[in-house]
């Protein structure tokens, strides 16, 4: 019995060793029939977000591969660089088994495997082409089979490091209109900051004059995750007004600069954008110049301007001028903190002002201050006051003045000498002075060769002495009937002075050398001056930059008693008190001393 129950055991078997066979007869995997995955076409270029590292970049999706039987497929989506035929520096994105057709790859995914492969290959980061296949198994024993090839360009982004905002370009100038103080006048774009993964930046949007320190900078605006800020005409005229006052510059056409600070938190480091900059012109409340005259005859009539009243507590007024058409570029500040609403510009200043403005333009045609004809000079009127520090200009008024010639009342002595031909061409001069009974000046030119004194009204014109100057200082006797002519001077600058009585001259030896010295912003400021000369005058010139309120005067390396102040010499100048001149706007300054004069002047060019 036992032996029959082990037999049927076995037949019962048998059957089941037979249907297994047939089964893995029937499944067995055929390469050649087969058909690979077909994976859907995606969009030509893609830039990836490190604001949105979260957010899906390319959705991938694919027609299943059919392996002619149910198995269990492993579907892997690999990438490469185009052209690298998927080489052993592929890499795979994501790899899925079962029925899925498709996967989602975030921002922050695919930028770290595009910068992984991109080093792979030792590429400079920036927009690379990548290729992308979807390679199918069921088993490592088997082949894979590959789907078609797609393209796209993607460029990552740097997440190495936090990243600051980038301001958009905005336009090179905007004039504020005060009938539309609640239009938008300027909006600024930037393209967002990183400030780590999953991290919305906060913003400041940060305001401020050329070429003034950051830390006095006003901050507009905190925004949290906007990349955009506009402002109304009131608004920014506002802002402009306050940093005028604030740094106590000039109103006018401004030079504005935006940044934006960037941070994750309000007690983390602020990433600041390069700024941008623009020109603004600002509006105020202006006075306005009433019965101005159209012309002038300065040999006899002073200047009368008057204008309406500012508004504000304790109105002053300053007075401006320059030549017609300069939009006052070299503008001469003729009289500050003016408390009535008149001003009486004397017509002998006057007629020396408008000469050194065309020094300044270098429109000077006839080598002196002063001369007959007539010249279109505007002024204007700047209004501030303790609640409004900030000077605002009024309309400007043109008055035709008719000019007059000094220069031919002043006796001169002229040295010539090798140095000019002998007089043939400009030569330097000693002017007369009635009270003293003397001609003087300051001299500076690199003699080289004989001189002697000349002056063409005098019977006996020439003048002359054979004995060196000795010394720094002293007194050498002149005489008409000297036959030889003076020796070299040794040294190129001089003061002389000719007495016309006993035709004696006095010489004091000055420094050789001239410097501007002052200070702006804090800094010492030393520039030295070189001697110049034209056909027409002789001066000392340097170019210095300095910053708004810088304050300088002129100084020999030997004597300061003799320091060049501004109440010494005339010109187109501003001054701080009687010791120091001043400028009133940062910027780039050709300095001109013309010493040689009458009455000497120096020339204040903002280039």
């Amino acid at each position: 019995m036992k032996k029959i129950i082990n037999y049927i055991a076995v037949l019962g078997i048998a059957p089941l060793f037979y249907a297994c066979d047939s089964d893995l007869t029937t499944a067995t995997y055929n390469e050649t029939t087969a058909k690979s995955a077909v994976l859907a076409e995606i969009n030509e270029a893609y830039v990836l977000d490190r604001n949105n590292t979260g957010a899906t970049a390319i959705e991938f999706t694919w027609d299943a591969p059919q392996m002619g039987y149910n198995a269990a497929v492993t579907n892997n989506l690999e990438m490469d660089v185009k052209g690298k035929n998927f080489g052993d520096k592929k890499v795979i994105l994501s790899a899925l088994s079962g029925t899925a057709t498709g996967v989602s790859v975030t921002h922050k995914d695919l930028n770290n495997r595009v910068l992984e492969i991109i080093k792979a290959y030792s590429m400079d980061e920036g927009q690379v082409e990548l290729e992308f296949r979807i390679s199918s198994t069921i088993s490592e024993a088997t082949s894979a089979i590959l789907s078609n090839v797609i393209s796209t360009k993607i460029t990552p982004y740097n997440n190495e490091g936090k990243v600051a905002a980038k301001l958009t370009a905005i336009e090179s100038g905007y004039v504020l209109d005060k009938e539309q103080p609640d239009a938008t006048a300027l909006t600024l774009n930037w393209e967002p900051a990183y400030v780590g993964d999953d991290l919305t930046p906060i913003y400041k949007v940060e305001m401020n004059l050329e070429g003034n320190n950051i830390f006095n900078r006003e901050i507009v605006a905190t925004l949290k995750g906007e990349t955009s800020y506009s402002f109304t005409t009131a608004e920014l005229n506002n802002l402009i007004i306050g940093l005028l006052s604030k740094y106590e510059q000039e109103f006018g056409v401004t030079k504005v600069l935006f940044r934006i600070l960037a941070s994750s938190s309000n007690t983390d480091p602020q990433l600041a954008s390069e700024a941008v900059e623009t020109l603004i012109t600002p509006y105020g409340e202006s006075v306005r110049i009433e019965n101005a005259p159209a012309d002038i005859n300065l040999s006899s009539d002073n200047l009368a301007l008057e204008w309406t009243a500012g508004i504000g507590e304790n109105v002053r007024y300053n007075i401006e001028m320059d030549l017609a058409g300069k939009d006052f570029v070299q503008k001469m500040v003729i009289a500050t903190a003016v408390e009535g609403t008149t001003y009486e510009v004397k017509r002998e200043e006057l007629n020396k002002w408008i000469g050194y403005l065309l020094f300044a333009y270098d429109e000077n045609t006839t080598g002196t201050v002063t001369a007959v004809d007539n010249q279109d000079v505007e002024f204007r009127v700047c209004a501030y006051s303790d609640n409004n520090p900030v000077a605002v200009p009024s309309e400007a008024v043109t008055v035709q003045c008719g000019r007059y010639d000094e220069s031919g009342n002043i006796s001169v002595f002229e040295i010539r000498g090798y140095y000019n031909n002998w007089g043939t061409t400009n030569g330097l001069k000693l002017y007369y002075d009635s009270g003293s009974n003397t001609f003087s000046g300051m001299i500076y030119h690199n003699f080289v060769g004989e001189w002697l004194l000349f002056k063409e009204d005098w019977g006996d014109q020439y003048w002359k002495y054979s004995s060196k100057l000795e010394g720094n200082e002293g007194e050498v006797q002149f005489s008409k009937n000297e036959a030889a002519n003076c020796p070299s001077l040794t040294t190129p600058c001089w003061y002389f002075s000719f007495n016309g009585g006993s035709q004696k001259l006095y010489y004091r030896r000055l420094s050789d050398t001239w410097s501007i010295v002052g200070s702006s912003a804090g800094k010492s400021v030393v520039q030295e001056m070189y001697p110049m000369n034209d056909t027409s005058n002789y001066w000392l010139e340097t170019t210095v930059d300095m910053q708004q309120g810088a304050t300088w005067f002129i100084r020999p390396n030997t004597n300061t008693a003799e320091n060049i102040t501004p109440d010494k010499v005339d010109g187109n100048f501003m001054k701080k008190d009687d010791t120091q001149f001043m400028v009133s706007e940062a910027g780039n300054y050709t300095i001109r001393w013309y010493f040689n004069y009458a009455d000497p002047f120096i020339i204040v060019t903002k280039n």
